[in-house]
């Protein structure tokens, strides 16, 4: 790589990350009604503007590539959400 040559690029394209609870595809928005009180806003909502589905422990959950599921499963998801 030359000093003129950008770095590869290591970014994930938002359209491709969903929830890690319920596989929806996600808004690159902080869920709507955030309390000040909950602590720092989470970067990322539903579609409805509703908090990412938390884990097993109650933490809320960060999105996760969708490449990661099945294709079918994600264009359904995104199907069922374009209506």
């Amino acid at each position: 790589m030359s000093v003129t040559d950008s770095p590869p690029s290591t970014g994930v394209d938002p359209e491709h990350l969903v929830c890690p609870g319920c596989r929806e595809v996600v808004e690159c928005a902080p869920p709507l009604g955030w309390p000040a009180r909950a602590g720092a806003v989470p970067q990322f909502s539903h579609r409805d503007g509703s908090v990412l589905c938390p884990d097993s422990r109650g933490r809320f959950g960060e999105p996760v590539e969708a490449h990661a599921h099945p294709t079918s499963f994600v264009n359904a998801v995104r199907s069922a959400v374009a209506r």
